[in-house]
């Protein structure tokens, strides 16, 4: 029987293994936090971030953040509505954000208007970022 073992990364990644229930854990380091980013294309620097809208001024077109359309699957990115002026989530021309069982039209959004709500968004194939469960109320642009 092997004992369980902890490994870092050079990414400040740590992963964990539990031999004989045969699990892996996966824990990242501190997550980076955007907190004035206005309106925004995300790129693959921002895969891990933790966005919100804390330090912007409200501006509806500071609200807009595009997801990066060349992003490797299992790409991740966090969002946070800090203020409740709303923050939108917008899917690269081509694909699509399903939140709740609820997709968006190609190029569609996801936006929140209440103050407190989270997002973790994943993407998962070419065309698709899904939403990890959320109990939150996303609108969806279905059409």
């Amino acid at each position: 029987m092997s004992s369980p073992f902890t490994a870092i990364g050079r990414n400040g990644v740590k992963i964990t293994e539990d031999a004989p229930n045969s699990r892996a854990y996966v824990e990242s380091g501190p997550v980076t936090v955007e907190t004035d980013m206005g309106e925004a294309t995300l790129a693959a620097v921002d895969n891990g971030k933790l966005i919100t809208n804390e330090d912007e001024d409200g501006d509806a077109a500071d609200r807009a953040k595009t997801l990066f359309s060349a992003a490797a699957i299992g790409s991740c990115v966090r969002f946070y509505d800090r203020t409740g002026d709303g923050l939108r989530i917008v899917a690269p021309a081509g694909q699509t954000i399903t939140v709740n069982g609820m997709t968006t039209k190609a190029g569609g959004y996801v936006q929140s208007t209440n103050s407190g709500q989270f997002l973790t968004l994943w993407k998962i194939n070419a065309t698709e970022w899904v939403a990890e469960f959320t109990a939150d109320n996303w609108e969806v642009e279905t059409e």
